[in-house]
């Protein structure tokens, strides 16, 4: 273990921590803009890191994944607008304390809590990696595909409020997936004849036109931002009384970090529902003394240590079993599979240097986000005042440059607004595309692994089930696959449970003898 993380320095040049630095206050900036966020600017900036080193091309991603995750809790502070998702219940205290002309004391507990959750973080994923790594290298291939299955199926019901559409959109995903050449009998597939789809579905006008063509649609009809607020109340209070209150309350900072770490290795729960769960449990604890809702610090410091402390162990099932833990983390799934590493058995067996790499810069970004969060909070503010009708056109033309620097082709452009099109339309009517994505870049894992497995067993399925971890796996596929179907009779049983013997008393009887008043 030592050895690899050694090697893992070799990747940390003067010009990879330049990329670093530059990742983590574009991240900000990304997070900060309504509506962006970090996969969309991740997404945004992955063309330019096609053709740089590859140690560098990380380092400004992963710089990207965690300013992000604290951009977007400076206008749920000062505007009460979550920049991300993951910043919603920072609004439920950070914005009252901007209202008590305190927002500077919420603005210095968030930026502390962020940078401590996100290097504790980090810690977490340095400790949790081995082991995941030695799991994923036991595996057989039978299992591999159930992992894949599970997670798919894990995914489909966490993204989205429908999972029987998430598993269309999922199932849309795997058919893209097997375009191309055959991954064993090299046999051109589903091609339609054209050297275009020979190399496969191209990865990066799919990742452009669902998070950048789509989502620029979406913020296209959105109002534009500004003007109603007072900047001037970002003066309020003090920062250094809101960094000492995160050390003052160090059991809620634990607390919400523990959290995140939990919730980021999670695949497909992420900090979105983990920054809840912390205010509640931080809530919960408070008691009698706690002002939550009003203005208390603890209703940011909880959430945002969540926030941050997800962020590496999301990386967790990415790099080990190549699953991404998150929505980010898909997309940095993504771009290791641009540069020619395949998340998973492979990526822990012949390339350990990335990923210690990966979990190197990873530490040092949270580290850096301290310094550079303090110096930036009030200009970073004064971005979720640029208007929608001058930032959608502006990203669109970084996104058509993008998606046609990468390999000059005008089919790719024309690829990119298509699919960004259906992708609108498929949100518009309750089909998230994050499950298409995560499906289009496992499926030739899975397809792969199900192959192998099949190869092994001479073509008998039943090697599929032939160990008693199979079996497991099985069993709870079936229970996510039966979950939809036992959630209306589970309700009903638990609302007969609830009720209380008054409720069962049937109403007196109507005397027949009795007199009609109402005549």
């Amino acid at each position: 273990m030592i050895d690899s993380i050694l090697s893992g320095f070799e990747h940390v040049t003067l010009f990879s921590v330049l990329w670093l630095l530059a990742g983590v206050l574009l991240g900000m900036v990304f997070g900060v803009l309504p509506g962006v966020g970090g996969p969309s600017g991740m997404t945004l900036l992955l063309p330019l890191t096609y053709g740089m080193e590859p140690s560098s091309a990380f380092a400004l991603l992963i710089g990207i994944y965690l300013g992000a995750v604290y951009g977007g809790s400076v206008t749920s502070i000062l505007l009460r607008i979550p920049g991300e998702p993951i910043s919603i219940a920072l609004c439920f205290d950070g914005y009252p304390l901007t209202q008590q002309g305190k927002s500077k004391v919420a603005l210095g507990a968030s930026i502390m809590s962020s940078a401590t959750g996100g290097v504790l973080g980090g810690i977490a994923l340095l400790v949790l990696l081995p082991l995941f790594g030695v799991v994923a290298l036991a595996l057989d291939s039978a299992a591999y595909f159930w992992i894949i299955v599970l997670s798919l199926l894990f995914i489909a019901r966490a993204i989205g409020k429908d999972m029987r559409k998430g598993l269309i959109a999922a199932a849309a995903g795997l058919i893209l997936g097997t375009i191309g050449i055959d991954p064993l009998v090299s046999v051109a597939r589903y091609t339609m004849d054209t050297s275009f789809l020979l190399g496969g579905f191209p990865l990066l006008p799919l990742m452009l036109g669902m998070f950048g063509i789509a989502h620029m649609l979406e913020l296209g009809q959105s109002r534009a931002i500004g003007g109603s607020h007072d900047l001037s109340r970002a003066a309020g209070g003090s920062m250094l009384e809101g960094i000492l209150s995160v050390i003052r309350h160090w059991g809620t900072t634990a607390r919400g970090t523990i959290i995140g770490v939990v919730v980021g290795a999670l695949p497909g729960l992420g900090s979105a529902s983990g920054n809840i769960i912390a205010y509640s449990s931080a809530q919960r604890a408070a008691g009698e003394s706690g002002r939550f809702g009003e203005g208390d610090v603890r209703g940011v410091i909880a959430p945002e240590a969540c926030n941050s402390a997800s962020v590496a162990p999301s990386m967790i099932p990415t790099l080990s079993l190549g699953v991404p833990g998150s929505l980010s983390a898909a997309v940095l799934m993504g771009a290791l599979v641009l540069h020619g590493l395949t998340p998973g058995r492979e990526l822990v067996r012949d390339h350990a240097d990335v990923i210690y790499g990966i979990v190197l810069f990873m530490l040092l970004g949270a580290a850096l986000l301290l310094p550079l969060a303090l110096g930036s909070v009030r200009t970073l503010a004064r971005f979720a005042y640029i208007p929608m009708h001058i930032l959608v056109p502006v990203i669109t033309v970084m996104l058509v440059f993008g998606v046609f620097a990468d390999r000059r082709l005008v089919d790719d452009v024309l690829l990119m607004v298509g699919i960004g099109i259906v992708a609108y339309f498929m949100e518009l009517y309750g089909y998230t595309s994050a499950p298409l994505l995560i499906a289009f870049i496992l499926g030739p894992l899975l397809e792969t692994n199900l192959r192998r497995a099949l190869l092994v067993g001479d073509g008998d399925v039943m090697v599929l089930l032939s160990k008693p971890l199979h079996w497991v796996l099985v069993i709870v596929v079936l229970l996510m696959l039966l979950r939809p179907l036992l959630d209306r009779p589970l309700q009903q049983v638990k609302t007969r449970l609830r009720r209380t013997p008054a409720d069962e008393v049937p109403p007196a009887p109507v005397r027949e003898d009795q007199p009609d008043r109402s005549a």
